[in-house]
């Protein structure tokens, strides 16, 4: 049994922290990395964080989806995670062409 209370509060019982993560869809992507950052899951508040990008991207909040690729991304990089690092730059290309910003993917 998942609960979601507002934006911040899960309630999980009888899951896995796993299991409820991956059961957390858009309208709780924010609570998916909030969870993730107060337990302290680095990688996986990362994750999160570019899973709520992708989010955004879909909605057409590019900007906003941009602002969680980056935090993303220092995540993975700054914890030597070079690949996860390179899927969440990936993630920024298409945001970046539709705000009309397609060169800047090639300074990051």
């Amino acid at each position: 049994m998942l609960e979601v209370y507002g934006a911040g509060f899960v309630h999980i019982e009888r899951l896995t922290l796993q299991n409820a993560v991956r059961g957390l869809r858009f309208q709780t992507a924010g609570a998916e990395a909030e969870l993730k950052r107060a337990l302290q899951l680095r990688p996986g508040y990362g994750a999160a964080l570019r899973a709520l990008g992708n989010a955004c991207y879909v909605n057409d909040r590019n900007a906003e989806a941009l602002e969680n690729y980056e935090r993303a991304r220092e995540i993975f990089f700054g914890l030597g995670m070079e690949v996860e690092g390179a899927r969440t730059l990936s993630s920024e290309v298409m945001p970046l062409a539709l705000l009309g910003r397609p060169d800047d993917g090639l300074e990051r």
